[in-house]
């Protein structure tokens, strides 16, 4: 019974001992570390100094196998054989200690030298030996060899302020540890024995000597050839430490925010990664001419949303620490145009329009509101998908209108755009010119969920290490985004890509440009089934440059970005969400009998539900064809049917000096016309609810107002009113000067010789 109670009180206290020594063991290594980012395929894309200022990279638990057989030749040959502590190491330095009255070699351990390097203790004595061999068992006890040989490699002192085998390979090689040669392997065994003498600049014999004779050991134990080490021997030692790599710098400022002190590895391709910055760098070479001082792109992979390149800023000598620090891949911009695609979808997917849909493109004001197309003309009527490929502002507006703003507002949203965060009052009409802010990361998450969407895969957000979760869930059918895709297919190319459609090798990319208000952005997104690319061109201060429109400085860029890319095939149509009908070659609207040109056009299935065409009509013509009858004033066996594609009178007006080949409607015939009324006039200025100023001479003398107006009858007569007060007449060319003008709110009234009218309110301001 005495030696049971003896044997359990020994092992109560052994378990003591050991939980002891357990929970009092030092926290291995408890320091602040570089942040390192990574390529896709390993290579160094950048690294942040650590908070106190070296170059530690996170620990690795890979350590290369040149370095570990050259570190264990050099340092702790039986590190295999030991349990934390060499008996005949110890025995060679305690006799060679006698005998030479001095220390000539150490006894030290790898796991010594780990629990040393933890400890941190630059002085050390008998005392401390002591502390380090007995932690060492420890270490032995509770880490394998090769933790033991990784704890060592990433923490060891390699000179300066470089710690680690990994950023002493790229300080001092430009490469990762895997790729080092046998004398560059070498070179780093031996530093950390003796960093503080052995430096690049001092000591370099005494450095050379002992890689040398490391090598020649390595040789012996037939580690290396003898061709190899001949090759290692005539290597030279490097000049200097090295610059690290600075091919992401915003990416990486972008992950130390929620990796700081890790090393990351990104989804990022380092070529190209650097070939898209290069590009941007030589065009902003050219910008800046215009004082254009920045750009940025992404460029990701459709099928898993992966970051292939981040390029948040390119770098201007004039604005060197404004460029590195501003990242504008999430900073809010105005949109511009980037938007005029998604509410033309949303408007196919609910059937409000189809594919060619005539849009009014006349003079609009709503609200203060009066938008402008960039080339400051008007065509009268535009198809929908004119509207896209020419990126006209007023159509795009009464599109909106016409859609609701609130129902884009929430469409917008529920596409990822975070920005998106006012009312839809706030916003108005405006939401489609660029009235939002949008972010080049959430413009290309969305078109990236579009073409995800295309291709029935899972919608996946924009991933910078490859963990992608679910991206926005894109609420419109695929039959309006592949009609919207193939649409963006036909924009026109920069000058610099005319002739694209020819080549048998063009790539099929969807694409659409975007100019803010003031020229401050330049905006240019594309996709294909594989890729999608997003540019950016402006000034980070948010000046604007009147010469900077998306299509002249963002889609260059884009489109040679694309250049590096493989080709891709066209998205498959969702046959079982299309049909095809015969819609008014005219007016683009589903064909009745009163349309005398037709052709057959895909359209989404909801589309059978719009509307039919609203302007094509039967009339009856005289003989001749040269008036308008019935059987009031003609005989009914000589009149003719045709139809006629006919436009209201303001829209007729600007349509037909766009397109010659248009027809207005005849006359009606002298004997009827006086009793029939129609929609045959129309002012054109003012426009209601403008606010207008008479215009003055040279010598600051009001000359009036100009107001003008249509008629769809040549050489027709117009009387002119103005709040019931008649002020002239006009015939063929239907302008009249208002000159008694008068500060106020005022009606003005049009009226023919038939007793057709149109009125508009306008205001005159007091000054």
């Amino acid at each position: 019974m005495t030696i049971q109670r003896h044997t359990r009180i020994i092992i109560l206290i052994v378990s003591a001992i050991l939980v002891g020594r357990i929970i009092l063991l030092p926290k291995l290594f408890d320091t602040t570390h570089s942040t390192v980012i990574l390529a896709n395929d390993g290579q160094l894309l950048g690294a942040k100094i650590s908070d106190d200022q070296q170059w530690r990279f996170p620990s690795t638990d890979s350590v290369c196998e040149k370095f570990t057989k050259a570190l264990i030749t050099f340092e702790d040959k039986r590190f295999y054989q030991h349990f934390g502590v060499d008996p005949i190491a110890m025995m060679r330095a305690c006799w060679q200690f006698v005998y030479h009255r001095r220390v000539v070699s150490g006894a030290s351990t790898l796991s010594m030298q780990v629990i040393r390097l933890n400890r941190n203790q630059q002085e050390r004595n008998i005392i401390d030996k002591l502390i380090e061999m007995e932690s060492a068992f420890w270490l032995e006890l509770f880490h394998t060899k090769r933790e033991i040989l990784a704890l060592y490699a990433s923490n060891a002192p390699f000179g300066g302020n470089v710690i680690g085998i990994e950023a002493a390979s790229w300080r001092y090689f430009g490469r990762s540890q895997h790729e080092l040669s046998w004398a560059e392997a070498a070179m780093l065994a031996v530093l950390p024995n003796q960093p503080s003498l052995i430096h690049l600049k001092r000591n370099r014999e005494l450095l050379l000597k002992k890689r040398n004779s490391l090598l020649k050991r390595l040789h012996k134990e037939g580690y290396i050839d003898n061709e190899e080490y001949s090759l290692a021997i005539d290597e030279p030692l490097p000049d200097e430490p090295l610059p690290l790599p600075q091919e992401a710098p915003h990416l990486l400022n972008r992950i130390i925010k929620s990796d700081k002190g890790e090393s990351v590895t990104t989804t990022i391709d380092a070529n190209l990664q650097r070939a898209v910055s290069t590009i941007l760098k030589l065009h902003n070479e050219k910008h800046r001419a215009n004082k254009i001082e920045n750009a940025a792109c992404l460029v990701a992979e459709i099928s898993n949303g992966n970051i292939l390149a981040y390029v948040g800023n390119v770098f201007t000598p004039e604005n060197p620490v404004e460029c590195m620090s501003v990242d504008i891949i999430p900073a809010p911009r105005s949109s511009g145009s980037i938007l005029k695609p998604l509410l033309y979808a949303s408007m196919l997917s609910n059937g409000e329009i189809l594919p060619n849909t005539l849009i009014s493109d006349t003079p609009l004001h709503s609200g203060g509101f009066a938008p402008k197309n960039y080339n400051r003309t008007f065509e009268g009527a535009v198809s929908a998908s004119d509207v896209i490929i020419k990126s006209l502002n007023v159509p795009s507006v009464r599109m909106l209108q016409s859609h609701g703003i609130e129902k884009f507002r929430q469409l917008l949203i529920s596409c990822g755009l975070s920005h998106i965060s006012h009312s839809a009052d706030h916003y108005g009409l405006s939401l489609i010119l660029g009235g939002a802010e949008v972010s080049l990361w959430d413009i290309t998450q969305t078109y990236t969920s579009i073409a995800q969407k295309l291709q029935h895969l899972p919608s996946r957000r924009l991933t910078l290490n490859g963990d992608s979760s679910a991206g926005p869930d894109i609420n419109i059918c695929n039959a309006a985004l592949w009609i919207m895709t193939n649409t963006l297919n036909k924009v026109n190319r920069p000058e610099e890509e005319l002739g694209w459609q020819w080549f048998e090798s063009h790539k099929n990319i969807a694409w659409k440009t975007g100019t803010s208000y003031g020229n401050r952005d330049g905006w240019c997104i594309g996709f294909t089934s594989k890729h999608i690319v997003a540019v950016w061109v402006g000034n980070a201060s948010g000046e604007g440059r009147p010469t900077l429109t998306g299509i002249g400085h963002a889609a260059p860029i884009m489109f040679e970005i694309f250049n590096l890319l493989p080709n891709a095939e066209k998205f498959d149509p969702p046959e079982i969400e299309l049909r095809e009908v015969e819609v008014c070659a005219n007016s683009g609207h589903l064909a009745t009998t009163r349309c005398a040109q037709t052709r057959t056009e895909i359209i989404p299935t909801i589309g059978i539900e719009s509307t039919p065409c609203p302007y094509c009509q039967k009339i009856t013509l005289d003989q001749e064809g040269h008036y308008r009858v019935d059987s009031r004033c003609y005989q009914v066996s000589q009149m003719q049917h045709v139809s006629r594609f006919v436009l209201p009178p303001i829209e007729e007006w600007y349509y037909k000096q766009k397109h010659l080949d248009y027809k207005s409607l005849e006359p009606l015939h002298p004997a009827i016309s006086h009793n029939t009324k129609q929609a045959s006039v129309a002012i054109i200025y003012p426009i209601a609810g403008n606010e207008v100023v008479a215009t003055r001479s040279l010598d600051g003398k009001k000359q009036g107002i100009i107001f003008q107006a249509v008629h769809t009858t040549p050489k027709q007569t117009l009387f002119w009113h103005v709040d019931n007060n008649f002020i002239g007449s006009t015939t063929d060319s239907h302008k009249i000067s208002w000159r008694n003008v008068t500060p106020g709110h005022h009606k003005l009234t049009v009226v023919d010789m038939f007793g057709n009218s149109s009125s508009v309110k306008f205001s005159v301001p007091e000054k």
